[in-house]
């Protein structure tokens, strides 16, 4: 019975060590990745400056 008990705790120990170390692997951007994002906050950027323009126009009328 003991060694049972004595397994059972070390793989209680060795399954709270896999939740831990989950999350904490990070894959490094790739370069399409990076081009993606820059493209995406470019694009909301000009949205923003579009509709400021406007706004704008409207509000000298």
């Amino acid at each position: 019975m003991k060694e049972t008990k004595d397994d059972k705790k070390l793989q209680s120990q060795n399954e709270k060590e896999k939740k831990v170390t989950k999350g904490k692997h990070k894959e490094e951007p790739t370069l399409g990745d990076i081009v993606f994002r820059v493209l995406i906050v470019v694009v909301i950027f000009f949205i923003a400056v579009i509709a400021y323009a406007f706004y704008i126009q409207g509000k000298g009328m």
